[in-house]
């Protein structure tokens, strides 16, 4: 079995298609702040995880890799790891330096547990044409259109 530093960094240098592939059938990519702009917050399984993998390396960041990757402990069970991005965003043309944090867990071979914590205003910024504004504008559309709403029927 590889270790959990051997998965998360393989997890960290490899292409979306091998990331996701360490990831077992249940596996889970935890990003549970994204919800607030409107993003999943948790993506299961090899399949769906490429596919949002696909989307960071493709479309956001093309040609990115992680940088300044710092390892705070190393255990069979868990390793929690910092990294970084620093590069341009292909969707919006703004440069994000974005500190991230992880905590890998094992499950057999493969990735049980990636959960991460990041800075969701870069990363609306990065995403979003209009950055955090649109997801301001569009959060207060969404509340105005359920308070307007008979909810009494």
């Amino acid at each position: 079995m590889k270790t959990a530093k051997g998965l998360m960094l393989s997890l960290i240098a490899g292409t979306a298609e091998q990331a996701g592939a360490l990831f077992a059938d249940d596996g889970t990519l935890e990003h549970p702040y994204l919800a607030s702009i409107g993003l999943p917050p948790v993506t299961t399984g090899p399949l769906e995880i490429t596919k949002f993998l696909n989307f960071v390396h493709g479309a956001l960041y093309p040609g990115f890799s992680f940088k300044e990757v710092e390892i705070l402990i190393d255990t069979p069970d868990q390793v929690p790891a910092e990294y970084h991005i620093n590069h341009q965003s292909a969707i919006t043309g703004v440069e994000i330096h974005k500190q991230s944090s992880g905590i890998f867990k094992p499950k057999a071979a493969k990735n049980a547990r990636l959960r991460e914590t990041l800075d969701v205003v870069q990363a609306a910024e990065a995403i979003y044409p209009k950055g955090l504004a649109e997801v301001i504008a569009t959060r207060s559309q969404t509340a105005h259109d359920y308070h307007t709403q008979d909810h009494h029927a």
